[in-house]
């Protein structure tokens, strides 16, 4: 039968001889949970390498522990750098950092726009680190895309509903009031600098006016 054990040699005296004393002591169960939780990580780890999505592990002490491949290949190696070195290329910690929430309260949810103007949906998760202790692994997911369809369907809401408005304030119009500057003012708010151009015919006089209202 084989087992692990630790094994403790302590030198001792014996009928005036020089000894050593052997104490023996059975890990197996904490050899297999050793394993048990290696194979998680293991297989967390092929998870999150398979990702699309950015993921990092960083510590505490803002180092960085794991980078998954989809993150690597937008930033390049590591090369010892800490997280706001590699990722926001700065030499400093960032001011808004999340370490201190996410290991005070928890998991957390963000968005953050970079100066390139793309867009991520953030989520931090307090986890054990490498090294036994706190880290917090991050998951960042491009929304890009969706955020710019989503300013699209709302500046489509909002044209549409101005039209509406416009056609509505037309029929509302006074007899004395100026139909081409109500109108060149409406489409000043859908296209910037808009003007009227209003071309007229006088037949008796035969003769063509243009007119530019801005």
């Amino acid at each position: 039968m084989s087992f692990s054990a630790d094994v403790l040699l302590t030198p001792m005296d014996f009928r005036g001889r020089k000894v050593m004393q052997a104490t023996v002591r059975d890990i197996s169960d904490r050899k297999r949970a050793e394993q048990q939780v290696q194979a998680e990580r293991d297989r967390l780890r092929r998870i999150l390498d398979a990702m699309p999505d950015g993921v990092y592990l960083v510590g505490q002490d803002r180092l960085l522990q794991y980078v998954n491949p989809a993150l690597l290949s937008r930033g390049g190696p590591v090369n010892g750098r800490k997280c706001y070195e590699y990722l926001h290329g700065r030499n400093e910690p960032c001011p808004d950092c999340a370490n201190p929430q996410v290991f005070a309260d928890g998991t957390t949810r963000r968005e953050y726009t970079t100066r390139q103007g793309v867009t991520y949906d953030i989520q931090d998760v307090p986890v054990t680190g490498d090294d036994g202790r706190p880290a917090r692994l991050v998951f960042l997911r491009d929304i890009t895309a969706r955020k710019q369809a989503e300013l699209r369907d709302q500046q489509h809401l909002e044209d549409t509903a101005l039209l509406r408005d416009t056609a509505v304030g037309f029929i509302q119009l006074g007899r004395d009031a100026d139909i081409h500057q109500y109108v060149a003012d409406r489409l000043s708010r859908l296209v910037s600098e808009a003007y009227v151009i209003i071309n007229s015919y006088d037949e008796t006089a035969d003769q063509l006016t243009v007119r530019a209202v801005a």
